[in-house]
């Protein structure tokens, strides 16, 4: 049996009906990587605090293996049309 893991990621509902789905993203924006988000306290776990847009990058601050608080980064070019 796999162990269960907690990824984050994006979805877009209708404004008009909050109830329908409009689009999501087919690939986590975060999923537990390293040793520590890993093996810890509460393993296999990765979940998104807030994000900020400063310049040209998005900052994810997010939670992992609920023992600490971290930041990734990445260019908005990277991300593309999403």
């Amino acid at each position: 049996m796999l162990a269960a893991i907690t990824v984050s990621a994006w979805s877009y509902w209708a404004w008009e009906d909050p109830s329908r789905l409009v689009t999501r993203q087919e690939e986590p924006i975060l999923e537990p990587q390293l040793e520590w988000e890993l093996k810890e306290h509460v393993p296999n776990v990765v979940f998104i605090c807030g994000q900020a847009i400063l310049g040209d990058e998005i900052y994810t601050y997010y939670g992992g293996a609920e023992m600490v608080i971290r930041v990734a980064s990445v260019k908005l070019e990277e991300l593309g049309n999403l």
